[in-house]
C-alpha cells in the first residue's frame, strides 16, 4: 500500500463560475511548467490530459477532489 495524498481531501466549494480565460492563463503561468505547455507531462510530472492522465482509477477525476488536490499541493513545492 502507497499512501494517497488526496484520499481523504474535502472537496472544494466554490460559488465561482468556470473562467476559461483565465484558467488558460493560470495554466500556461504555473502548471505548464512541470506538465508543458500541451499538458502531457514529462516523465516526472503525469499529464493532465490525454493518455495518461487521471482517470476513474485515480481517483482525481471528479471536479471538487481535482480542486482540492491542486489547492492544498499546486505548484509543486510552493502551494497556493
Amino acid at each position: 500500500y502507497v499512501p494517497v495524498p488526496w484520499i481523504g481531501s474535502k472537496p472544494l466549494v466554490l460559488d465561482s463560475k468556470p473562467d476559461p480565460e483565465n484558467g488558460q492563463l493560470v495554466y500556461q503561468t504555473y502548471c505548464s511548467i512541470c506538465h508543458r505547455s500541451d499538458g502531457e507531462g514529462t516523465s516526472h510530472y503525469p499529464p493532465v490530459w490525454g493518455n495518461g492522465s487521471f482517470n476513474a482509477q485515480a481517483g482525481l477525476n471528479e471536479q471538487g477532489l481535482l480542486e482540492s488536490f491542486i489547492w492544498n499541493n499546486m505548484p509543486y513545492n510552493d502551494p497556493r
